[in-house]
């Protein structure tokens, strides 16, 4: 889902593990729009809780290890 002029809205339970991780949220916000957007709609685009939060556990084990996508 995007705000005004187009930027990423960060749903909340992912912005929640973001939160939980050390140095995800910095990483994440230093990220270009069309990344945090790429993000954002994989995790949207779930069809059921369980892949949801996989996808938002390896989201933010690549920000951990650095790496964008």
């Amino acid at each position: 889902m995007y705000g005004r002029g187009h930027t990423a809205v960060v749903p909340d339970d992912f912005a929640a593990a973001l939160r939980a991780a050390p140095g995800t949220q910095a990483f994440f916000d230093g990220l270009s729009n069309s990344v945090q957007r790429f993000h954002i709609d994989k995790i949207d685009g779930a069809k059921s809780d369980d892949t949801r939060a996989r996808r938002i556990a390896k989201s933010v084990d690549l920000f951990r290890a650095g790496k964008p996508r």
